[in-house]
């Protein structure tokens, strides 16, 4: 029989625990498998196809579908009878109706309906009627096929927001941090090789981390990383699944735009003209609602201290931890959700639309219901989640001016979007519509309390 050692750390209950919505109008949670290319999937005019790869191979390797035909036995219009290289071919041919044919004649005109090589979790409605010629990106989802959000991506987005208002507070400890930004610029690839842990290192592990914890009369000090991140307080569960009811929850195939802009000094009023720079095509969840729990160890109690795990935490910089409840923290939140907000507001003012032929197709610029959308002053979300945020929805770079942020893009950004002379921001994702009308930005949350049920 084990005995609990006397000196081991108890794990304390919590004190502090919420029910929270979560709505919003379209978002992206990315998947362990972040993009998958044309011969992960089958298409058709309405609908995306994510087979389960190991039950596709089996059915095409049935007699005679992938290995030669004996004499006695024919297989309608597959060449050789290796009916995996043709499928492979048509694909690479863009050849839909060939793949239906190889398709229809290993599963039957019905083969859609085949459960155990089509999962209904894998048949994704597309928003728009062309071709996809593209990677796609499918959104993350539980063990049993259900949309999701994990709390860990959540807890992040939050710390994010939480570190941009410790430093928003200690301008002197900020003006470090740029300094030794512009200092890595200035080497050549410098940024690019600690890109991962570039923040940590610079940032976040003094902000969450350099703290003494005192617990039991026991003190461990900032150097044991795990054990003194203030963040231990805060727990998050994931979501939720996000089922869908009606127009909540609607998963689609979207076309998402990736554009920038020219700089143009002769229009009048001055206006920069819209640039194309691409367009990726994701599954986005559209009209989200869910929820989810988030509990803090930490607790004011009737004499106004704090008791549980969020007052072991102490430092003698003046730093202090900068919430005590969960209403806090969704502050906290809110406040950089608005400069997020302000920012993009004044960026999208500035767009000029355009009008653009990219391979015979034509592309319409018109980002006047992304204006309407960025109309209000005041941000109506608490936080900007998953992806299509861009880098000011998921680093404090609002803080830094505008030269620093460019750097460490060229630095930071794939080697091909890399444009250190072009002057425009790098990018900005906004979706189309049906309609081919370019109408929503990405990753906007609402998060609401919610009482909790007896």
């Amino acid at each position: 029989m084990l005995v609990a050692s006397e000196s081991a750390l108890k794990k304390p209950d919590f004190y502090q625990s919420k029910r929270i919505q979560l709505t919003s109008p379209l978002l992206h949670i990315g998947s362990e498998v972040q993009r998958l290319n044309p011969f992960e999937y089958l298409q058709t005019t309405e609908k995306i196809y994510i087979p389960n790869q190991e039950a596709l191979t089996k059915a095409l390797h049935k007699r005679g579908n992938l290995q030669k035909p004996k004499p006695w036995e024919r297989i309608k219009d597959l060449n050789s009878g290796k009916a995996l290289e043709v499928y492979i071919r048509a694909i690479e041919d863009k050849d839909d109706q060939k793949i239906a044919e190889i398709i229809e004649l290993a599963l039957g005109d019905k083969w859609f309906e085949n459960q155990s090589v089509f999962p209904d979790y894998g048949i994704i409605n597309k928003s728009f009627g062309h071709r996809v010629n593209h990677e796609i990106r499918p959104i993350i989802r539980n063990a049993f096929g259900q949309l999701y959000i994990p709390g860990s991506s959540i807890k992040g987005a939050i710390r994010t927001a939480i570190a941009y208002y410790m430093l928003k507070n200690k301008p002197a400890r900020l003006s470090n941090i740029e300094q030794q930004l512009q200092e890595r610029l200035t080497i050549n690839g410098k940024i690019g090789r600690s890109k991962k842990n570039l923040g940590n290192e610079l940032f976040m592990k003094d902000l969450f981390s350099n703290f003494w914890l005192t617990y039991q009369d026991r003190q461990f000090n900032h150097e044991s990383e795990a054990n003194t991140d203030l963040m231990r307080s805060v727990k998050i569960a994931d979501t939720q699944p996000m089922l869908k009811t009606g127009n909540i929850n609607l998963s689609l195939l979207d076309e998402v735009i990736i554009s920038s802009y020219y700089r143009d000094k002769t229009s009048i009023p001055q206006k920069n003209i819209a640039k194309y720079r691409g367009s990726i095509y994701a599954e986005m969840i559209h009209n989200v609602k869910t929820e989810f729990r988030v509990n803090i160890d930490g607790y004011i109690d009737e004499y106004e201290a704090m008791t549980g795990m969020l007052s072991w935490f102490s430092r003698n910089d003046g730093i202090k931890i900068p919430f005590q409840t969960i209403e806090d923290i969704l502050n906290i939140c809110k406040e950089f959700a608005q400069e997020q907000w302000s920012h993009e507001r004044n960026y999208w003012q500035q767009i000029q639309n355009e009008l653009i032929n990219i391979n015979g197709r034509k592309i319409n610029l018109n980002f006047d219901i992304i204006n309407e959308f960025y109309k209000e002053f005041d941000c109506p979300f608490n936080l900007r989640l998953g992806w299509g945020s861009g880098i000011l929805g998921t680093t404090i770079g609002l803080h830094l001016n505008e030269t620093t942020r460019r750097g460490i893009l060229d630095e930071c950004g794939n080697p091909q979007n890399r444009a250190p002379s072009f002057k425009a921001p790098k990018s900005r994702r906004t979706v189309m519509n049906k309609n081919g009308e370019i109408e929503f930005a990405p990753g906007w949350v609402k998060l609401e309390i919610l009482s909790d049920i007896c």
